[in-house]
């Protein structure tokens, strides 16, 4: 199928984050209930997520039209579509090449179409044109939530912040008692349909203790610390959890101050070397501050520059589900209020 060359592309705002780079806790439910060897985890492929994929998840080219672009990665275009067949809308991701890590090319299909959840965008097939591999995915109709957070347009209050996080929560403790680490958790890859979160793209995902060599990929301001100091590309790194972990607790920071807490978590990095500093007293600090205690001591585990003392998804489930700020007068914030107390 020819790739539409004049199709309308989504533009993206300058506010959103530079790809740039992206670790421990043991799943629920061990990588063997998917039939991936705990001995094995680079053994990621079709087969191993299961049983042979029902040929009806192969699709032919003909059956998608595309009609606009509406995202582009570092590895892959992202398009609107219509299926000829059944005539809904579908989103298909044209993957113009693939990471350098084992079994890239198949990993994101084999993910994908293995994961069922409410807050997991739907797989519905794939098929290939042009030496490219498209995969066919449900469309939603809210697009993602970075944008959301973004749009003057949309009036988000505290109750539906609160409830996009917490089925965040659940879709991402879903994939890891899977035995799955997404390993690109951010806003961006967090979609909105019918106001229900859905978390999609898992091109730079792997199984829990998988081992890549080279510079993680991903986004900087999401990436632990861990990846973030690595920069040749003979270093070995595992694919672990608290990766996860860590990432989501950027996201929560980011929905609930209405932004980034640093750019990078590298000591060169003048935010992040101040929380550093800070050690234990940074829960005293602005903004943390303004956390209610029991989630605030959850969000600065999730940011310990110690992989295995970070929490895992069912604690961070219970705590985006409590109470998240303080009981306090917060009017004095009126400049700098967070994203989940301005009108617009």
């Amino acid at each position: 199928m020819e790739l539409p060359s004049d199709v309308p592309s989504t533009p993206r705002t300058a506010l959103r984050c530079d790809p740039g780079q992206h670790l421990d806790v043991t799943p629920t439910i061990p990588p063997t209930s998917i039939g991936i060897p705990l001995n094995n985890p680079d053994s990621l492929n079709i087969n191993a997520l299961g049983p042979p994929y029902p040929t009806d998840m192969v699709h032919h080219e003909e059956r998608y039209r595309l009609t606009e672009k509406i995202g582009a990665g570092a590895f892959s275009n992202i398009f609107k579509a219509i299926d000829e067949v059944t005539g809904n809308q579908v989103a298909v991701k044209v993957i113009e090449k693939v990471p350098h890590f084992p079994c890239a090319a198949d990993s994101e299909f084999a993910v994908s179409s293995a994961l069922t959840h409410e807050n997991l965008v739907k797989c519905l097939g794939k098929y290939h044109s042009r030496l490219r591999t498209h995969l066919v995915f449900e469309f939603s109709n809210q697009g993602d939530l970075f944008d959301r957070l973004e749009s003057p347009d949309v009036d988000q209050d505290d109750e539906q912040s609160r409830l996009f996080m917490a089925q965040a929560a659940e879709g991402l403790r879903h994939i890891h008692t899977m035995g799955i680490v997404h390993f690109d958790i951010k806003l961006e890859n967090m979609l909105v349909h019918n106001n229900t979160i859905k978390l999609c793209d898992f091109g730079l995902s792997g199984v829990h203790g998988q081992v890549r060599v080279g510079k993680p990929h991903g986004t900087s301001a999401y990436m632990s610390p861990e990846l973030a100091k690595i920069k040749s590309q003979s270093t070995r790194y595992t694919v672990v959890m608290s990766a996860d972990i860590w990432a989501f607790a950027i996201v929560l920071h980011t929905v609930i101050f209405a932004d980034l807490p640093w750019e990078k978590a590298v000591r060169c990095d003048g935010e992040y070397a101040g929380f550093v500093a800070a050690g234990v007293d940074a829960g005293l600090q602005q903004p943390w501050c303004l956390l209610d205690p029991t989630f605030r001591g959850v969000l600065l585990r999730m940011l310990s520059a110690t992989p295995e003392l970070r929490p895992n998804m069912m604690e961070v489930c219970a705590a985006v589900q409590g109470q998240w700020l303080n009981e306090m007068d917060l009017s004095s914030m009126v400049n700098d209020a967070p994203f989940m107390f301005t009108d617009s």
